[in-house]
Order: structure tokens, then sequence, then C-alpha cells
């Protein structure tokens, strides 16, 4: 799979993922801050990055003989979930 096949792939996982914890916040917070924080979480994500930290997961899954992509995917969503929050984290503190 090339690198723009993964993407495609790669991001309809996250955004099912992110559409599932943004109905979750909004159950558990009624005030709009919440709502906010997670908004500009999904705006970071899909700020048009080109995945290519879950990608070398995903290559280095199938260079060693990996075989369920669809779950090695989704694995390799959280390591672009972790750098972007890491950068969300620091615009915070750098305001």
């Amino acid at each position: 799979m090339d690198i723009r096949s993964f993407k495609k792939v790669s991001d309809k996982i996250l955004q099912t993922y992110i559409k599932k914890k943004i109905r979750e916040a909004q159950k558990i917070a009624s005030w709009h801050r919440p709502h906010a924080l997670v908004a500009y979480i999904e705006d970071t994500i899909f700020a048009g990055g080109k995945r290519i930290r879950p990608y070398l997961i995903y290559l280095a899954y199938k260079l060693f003989g990996g075989t369920k992509d669809s779950e090695v995917i989704r694995f390799s969503g959280s390591a672009e979930l972790v750098h972007t929050l890491a950068l969300i984290h620091d615009d915070i503190i750098d305001q």
C-alpha cells in the first residue's frame, strides 16, 4: 500500500474514532469548553498531515511479515494522535 492509499484508510479510521470520542464528550460535559477543545483537536488532526509516522509503523510491520493490515493501521493511528496531542499541549503552554 502506498502512502496516499494508507492516508485515506488511516484518516477514515481516525475520523470514525474521533467522532465516537466527540459523542462521548458531549454526553459527559454540557458546557462548551470541552466541546471547543475536542473540535480543536479534530481540526488539528485533520489539518493536512501526511501520516508519515503511522505509515512508517505500517511499513515496519509489513517488513517483519505482518498480515493484519486493518489492525496495524488502527494501532499506528495512536502514534499520530500522541504526536498531535503533544503539539496541542505545546500550543496551550505557549498560548
